[in-house]
């Protein structure tokens, strides 16, 4: 339940009551190996509606972000980050990367640096998003990385003829992973099989989902899980790392 109150408030007034803009932070999708004087950035505009669904907001870094034009300069600063792929997965080892949405920042990044190696391992994509015309990040760049035989992308789009095929279901990442369907099977196959790690970039519902695609994956295989789930057995060996963002 939302109420609206209308008030009188000067500009001063306002900030004096506003808590400190944080920082935004987004993922670095360039390789520095192949950009070294570049850092690129994935970012759609983000629009946020009210419960009721009748006034929207705008987010404040994208939309920000969508006004600057070729020339223009901005304050950034480069931070730390636990998600080191390249520390994560070796060259010739073979790799599950599923993201959704702006998710698919940091494993571009990775995938371009794989690429400039010389890497053949077998690395899967598994990415999400809501419309191929629409949201389909760096599409381009995965079209050329499955012609070149250096990434195999699946792409999943959750609402893309939902109503023609799926009688108006979505479609999520997390319902591809199960058994019997041949994309789940061969991420079974690398991760259980091969060894093969899985990183993960998203949102938390696209995590938890997969999360739990995988556990119920490995139950259907019969993988005892009484005392430690799959995807914990993963986490201990170092072979399921997450980034999860709001």
């Amino acid at each position: 339940y939302q109420r609206r109150v209308r008030a009188r408030v000067t500009p001063a007034e306002l900030l004096a009551h506003s808590a400190a803009m944080a920082a935004r932070f987004y993922s670095i999708a360039s390789a520095s190996s192949v950009h070294p004087t570049e850092a690129w950035v994935a970012c759609g505009r983000s629009t946020h509606f009210d419960a009721a669904h009748t006034a929207s907001f705008v987010g404040c870094a994208s939309r920000y972000l969508s006004r600057l034009r070729p020339g223009d300069a901005s304050l950034v600063f480069p931070v730390p980050s636990d998600f080191r792929l390249i520390d994560l997965v070796a060259d010739d080892q073979p790799l599950v990367m599923i993201a959704n949405g702006s998710g698919m920042a940091p494993f571009r990044a990775f995938i371009e640096e794989r690429r400039a190696r010389g890497s053949t391992a077998p690395t899967v994509l598994i990415y999400g998003c809501m419309y191929p015309d629409h949201d389909y990040l760096y599409g381009d760049d995965m079209a050329q990385w499955q012609a070149e035989g250096v990434c195999d992308v699946h792409a999943i789009f959750s609402h893309y003829r939902a109503e023609e095929e799926r009688d108006g279901k979505l479609l999520f990442v997390q319902h591809r992973l199960v058994s019997g369907d041949p994309l789940g099977d061969k991420v079974w196959n690398l991760v259980h099989e091969q060894n093969a790690p899985v990183l993960l970039c998203g949102t938390p519902m696209m995590a938890e989902g997969v999360t739990n695609a995988f556990n119920k994956l490995a139950a259907d295989h019969g993988v005892d899980q009484s005392e430690q789930l799959y995807t914990d057995r993963l986490r201990a060996e170092k072979r399921y790392e997450r980034d999860v963002f709001a």
